[in-house]
């Protein structure tokens, strides 16, 4: 059972992790398009989404890293 959880949180961080690269990646798009032209609204927004998908992939890794430390504890534990 612990093993699924383990999987389940893992595969979760991983996917959060990977939502937040597309998102960057996207907004890094869109403010290079709109220097090209005078859109400081549409720059704005995209900062600020930058900046929201920077701390969703922060805060996945941090659960991604805080698995591994459990998984390690148990494992110590264990042997």
């Amino acid at each position: 059972r612990s093993n699924e959880v383990v999987e389940s949180v893992t595969s979760n961080a991983l996917q959060g992790i990977q939502r937040a690269q597309n998102g960057m990646q996207r907004n890094a798009s869109n403010i290079a398009r709109a220097n090209q032209g005078d859109n400081t609204k549409d720059v704005t927004r995209s900062l600020v989404e930058l900046n929201q998908h920077k701390n969703a992939g922060l805060a996945s890794m941090k659960v991604l890293k805080a698995t591994d430390e459990m998984l390690g504890s148990l494992l110590d534990v264990k042997a």
